[in-house]
């Protein structure tokens, strides 16, 4: 139990125990601290072979394009495919 804001877990915003030394994680975008019971993204890419960490804040800001490209896919179609059942196109 935190011994200033009383919270079992998770601090709340503004405690002095909410800092960089106890995030979890880091933004990849911002570098925000991201602690135990935050909201955060966790993008595994297949085209970068790597995991990327995004705050909220950041990924509400991501624009279209570069949501694309951090799925890793080539085209909104690409990620339709991809996360849906199908992808069909009617004559």
């Amino acid at each position: 139990m935190c011994d200033i804001c009383d919270r079992e877990i998770i601090c709340i915003d503004g405690c002095p125990n909410k800092t960089e030394e106890n995030a979890i994680y880091f933004c990849d975008e911002c570098g925000m601290p991201i602690h135990r019971g935050d909201i955060f993204v966790k993008i595994n890419s297949n085209r970068y072979c790597e995991n990327r960490i995004l705050c909220t804040d950041c990924v509400e800001n991501l624009s279209r394009e570069e949501i694309i490209e951090t799925l890793g896919a080539d085209s909104v179609i690409d990620l339709l495919e991809e996360y849906t059942d199908a992808v069909v196109s009617i004559c």
